[in-house]
């Protein structure tokens, strides 16, 4: 390989990673008591980002359910969700509100993940509701 291709791969591979490092800027995943202490210690934008038949079988108080694939999904949340404070996301295991979170962050809000999900928030034996 020459001096030039070799330069080019090493300049691929550091802007992906550039890249993917830019993504989670914004980000900031944290376990079940520490969602637990941040949303109960003041008023917070709190999204649940599960499906409308998960949402109902229980859910974290005061969530606002808005599905991540729903088509609309980032226009929704800028109609409820306000880009000065924070937003607290959760799914059921991480995995879509952490999918949720980079697309958010690309709009300018700031996210708290909660990074176990609903799943780590009951395995805690903190509460939800089925309001």
């Amino acid at each position: 390989m020459t001096r030039t291709l070799y330069y080019c791969i090493i300049m691929g591979v550091l802007s992906m990673l550039i890249g993917s490092c830019h993504a989670s800027e914004g980000i900031k995943s944290v376990d079940s008591a520490t969602f637990k202490a941040e949303i109960s210690s003041a008023a917070v934008q709190l999204l649940d980002v599960r499906t409308a038949d998960e949402f109902a079988k229980g859910h974290l108080e005061k969530a606002i359910n808005i599905d991540v694939h729903e088509s609309h999904f980032t226009q929704l949340v800028k109609a409820r969700f306000d880009k000065s404070q924070p937003i607290y996301l959760y799914c059921r295991s991480g995995k879509r509100s952490m999918m949720a979170a980079q697309l958010l962050v690309k709009e300018g809000y700031q996210i708290v993940n909660l990074k176990d999900g609903i799943l780590g928030w009951m395995d805690a034996g903190y509460p939800v509701s089925q309001e």
